[in-house]
């Protein structure tokens, strides 16, 4: 005989069963589950499912987790907390923490997930914390909470500067997450990867793996997504490009106030708030800057492919005067006032600028500092002697009337006489890298990059020779040339169509 309490239990157990159909099925990105349950009778179902649409992007919903029991909290919590991680809302993400419950052992590790992705988008290392929480996920069977965790320690490792042990990270975190098919950590890996992949120098991966993504996640996540893709020189972001072309016009207090809306857009996460405001130091020549690419300590910056460069295809300037010197991107020359400029484009040119603009950064050195800067290889006098002083004489010549190229012993310093602006060569962009931008967002032909780029098939032509010959393209049966990347798959799954219906 079946009494009322028996009654009762089977009937939690259903409702608790139908629960985790509901998030299981919204974590591969089926939601279907929780539709049937939106306009239910009140209750855990329903307002489960209420947050796991509102978190998808699905409107006209106000969930309220506060309401749910301590046991089945962090099955409505979470989603939100995702949602307001997507829009780099702190305001949101710290609401989320307050309600945070531990009743069941089960959800204490969705619950420190959340709070190390709460440090890591206020600028904490939370390396250490997050490599434990690998291993606990590990053992717990977790694939969520492992693919997240090894995300964390991607944006850990890169804030620490050690580029190559994130890049491994992060292919890492990429391959798991696409392994797992879960749709938030696939999101998170992917995009943390596009990132280290445009911080490293590779923007035509990062352009494909966020155009790829962005087909196949839901709306919340495209203004991060978009935001990203405008650091690479696309996308659909306004903000950045706001900024440059406030630079580009002259208009310094124009570019203060876009400056300020791009770091207010980026506020809730660290990362890309300080790349905020570094783009706007690049861009202001008045501006005192810390930022190793605008001191000269270092070739390139993560934003510099945010810059459209000039008629040359130059991304970056030395701006030298008595004071000093610092790189200003392209579109801040203007800025610098009517100055003249020292550049040329042939191939002996570049090595000639190069030697400028190292002196002019770096201030007074050693000739072999200078040559291995320079160069590229460490200086031997018997070798390379003669081969420097014909660079260091043209040097001389470029700058006449401008500066003065003092060597005294073997040291050289660069001796400002009015202020100058010097190309970068080392800040330039190549054909085959505006290519690659382009083939990072989709396929096409010789006769299409041609026509898109502004110049010959057969340079065109040239330059797919060198790429596919290194791996870097390849050719299909259409004729028409793609990125290859030996990490990154593109997400199969399809988000339910019904949420991108209702507006």
């Amino acid at each position: 005989m079946i009494t009322l309490a028996s009654r009762t239990a089977i009937s939690s157990l259903s409702r608790m069963d139908e629960l985790r159909r509901v998030t299981s099925e919204a974590a591969i990105g089926r939601f279907g589950a929780a539709r049937a349950h939106v306009e239910g009778t009140p209750g855990p179902l329903r307002e489960v499912s209420r947050c796991v649409l509102a978190a998808a992007g699905f409107e006209g919903l106000s969930p309220d987790p506060r309401v749910l029991p301590d046991e089945v909290r962090a099955l409505g919590v979470e989603p939100l907390f995702h949602l307001a991680l997507a829009r780099f809302d702190a305001a949101a993400r710290a609401a989320c923490l307050s309600m945070r419950s531990d009743a069941l052992a089960g959800s204490a590790l969705s619950w420190e997930r959340m709070a190390l992705w709460d440090r890591v988008c206020r600028g904490d290392d939370v390396g250490r914390e997050a490599e434990a929480l690998y291993r606990r996920a590990s053992e717990a069977s977790d694939p969520a909470t492992a693919v997240e965790a090894t995300v964390l320690r991607v944006w850990s490792t890169l804030e620490a500067g050690a580029l190559d042990d994130a890049l491994r990270l992060a292919r890492l975190a990429s391959r798991m997450a696409s392994s797992e098919r879960l749709l938030v950590p696939e999101c998170l890996a992917h995009v943390a990867l596009a990132h280290v992949r445009r911080v490293m120098g590779s923007p035509h991966l990062a352009a494909r793996i966020l155009s790829g993504l962005r087909a196949t996640v839901p709306r919340p996540w495209h203004a991060w997504i978009d935001l990203e893709l405008a650091f690479v020189g696309t996308g659909e972001a306004p903000q950045v490009a706001a900024v440059l072309t406030a630079a580009r016009e002259g208009n310094e207090a124009r570019l203060n106030e876009t400056s300020a809306a791009l770091e207010a857009r980026s506020e809730g996460f660290a990362p890309l708030r300080l790349e905020a405001r570094a783009l706007r130091e690049a861009c202001d020549p008045t501006c005192d800057s810390r930022n190793a690419f605008v001191r000269g300590a270092a070739a390139s910056a993560s934003f510099l492919f945010a810059e459209p460069g000039d008629a040359e295809g130059h991304l970056a300037y030395v701006h030298v005067h008595a004071k000093g010197a610092r790189r200003v991107l392209a579109s801040g020359t203007t800025l610098c006032g009517e100055l003249p400029k020292v550049g040329g484009d042939t191939a002996q040119a570049q090595r000639t600028l190069t030697l400028l603009c190292d002196l002019a950064l770096h201030g007074p050195s050693e000739v072999a500092e200078v040559f291995e800067r320079t160069y590229g290889f460490a200086y031997v006098a018997s070798r390379h002697a003669g081969a420097f002083r014909v660079t260091l004489h043209r040097a001389r010549a470029w700058v006449e009337g401008l500066a003065r190229i003092e060597r005294v012993d073997d040291r050289l310093a660069l001796e400002p006489e009015r202020p100058f602006l010097v190309v970068d060569p080392r800040c330039r962009l190549a054909l085959e890298e505006r290519v690659l931008a382009i083939l990072g967002h989709r396929r096409a032909t010789v006769a299409e990059l041609a026509n898109e780029v502004g110049v010959t098939p057969r340079a065109i032509q040239k330059v797919m020779q060198r790429l596919t010959s290194e791996g870097v393209c390849e050719a299909g049966d259409d004729k028409a040339f793609g990125v290859i990347d030996t990490t990154f798959t593109a997400p199969s799954y399809e988000v339910d169509s019904a949420l991108f219906r209702r507006r």
